[in-house]
């Protein structure tokens, strides 16, 4: 037990850093729209649903906050010691070079192309309607400061958790494990932590299981994380912010706003927790797995 503990210590630090750092941004949240509330509100008829209704729009904004604080404080740490080599840095790039660029871009026209097709899918197959443009919440706030903001925390958090996750926790596993394992045991932790977030339904864990799976294989053939950056930010950027479908159960003040028909299958549109949970999505991640699989597959046909 020491010597696991000794050897995955980073790993097991960053992982509890960032459940801890999630749970007080929640709970910080939470505190300040209840109080927020309980001044602002002379009837008190209804005081959970609107506090539940008003937090759900910042859930994001919590949670990115959390994830940029912790990867602010490795990435400094990272540069102070970097010529002593702390024990959770293994000096993977992490920086905007002509490789790196072309990675993000062909990972980003992945992720949009795979929400555009399914989206238009859905749309066609009637289980999704579009009802128009918004200006307005349902809370009577205008909408574009609630979408930009919502936008902007959703990048934050899918940055900050690649670099977390694809940037330090997969490559310190790859020293101690084989590549299947490594990237196994980094998607794992991925999904847990956000079933510690979100409380997903089956398919949202599956489908973030094949999804992470195909950042990892994608980081395994070029080293980067930046190929599954541009996939993940495209994908969630698209269906949540840009098309105001549920992620995660998490509502989005978008001003395109697309919902799910309630007569119509939620294991084909993904029901209240959005498309990332829908068969088609399913069918989608499998389909990107299998290609990120094969193509490293292909240049390293002797890795484990």
């Amino acid at each position: 037990m020491k010597e696991f503990l000794l050897r995955y210590r980073s790993i097991l630090l960053i992982f509890m850093a960032y459940a801890a750092a999630s749970k007080v941004a929640h709970t910080l949240l939470y505190t300040l729209v209840s109080s927020w509330v309980l001044m602002t509100s002379q009837d008190q008829t209804g005081f959970s649903d609107l506090v539940n209704e008003i937090a759900s729009q910042f859930v994001f904004a919590a949670y990115a906050a959390a994830a940029l604080l912790l990867a602010l404080a490795i990435w400094l740490g990272d540069k102070a010691l970097y010529s002593h080599r702390p024990f959770w840095n293994t000096r993977a790039p992490w920086r905007l070079d002509r490789q790196t660029k072309s990675e993000f871009g062909g990972g980003f026209g992945s992720g949009f192309l795979i929400a555009a097709v399914l989206l238009a899918i859905l749309l066609a197959g009637g289980y999704i309607s579009y009802l128009g443009l918004f200006l307005t919440s349902t809370v009577g706030t205008p909408v574009f400061p609630l979408f930009f903001s919502d936008l902007v925390a959703l990048m934050v958090f899918v940055v900050c958790e690649e670099f977390l996750f694809r940037h330090k926790i997969l490559p310190r596993l790859l020293e101690f494990r084989g590549s299947h394992a490594a990237v196994w045991g980094t998607a794992f932790l991925y999904v847990g932590l956000k079933q510690f977030q979100f409380q997903l339904v089956a398919l949202d864990f599956l489908n973030l299981m094949l999804l992470n799976l195909t950042l990892g294989y994608y980081y395994l053939k070029s080293g980067k994380a930046h190929r599954g950056l541009g996939l993940a930010a495209a994908l969630f950027g698209t269906l949540h912010a840009v098309a105001g479908m549920p992620l995660w159960s998490q509502t989005s003040p978008s001003l395109f706003l697309f919902k799910h028909n309630l007569r119509a299958s939620d294991l084909m549109s993904g029901g209240a927790a959005g498309p990332m949970a829908s068969l088609g999505m399913t069918l989608f991640l499998f389909l990107a797995l299998a290609t990120g699989y094969r193509r490293w597959r292909r240049d390293n046909p002797n890795f484990l």
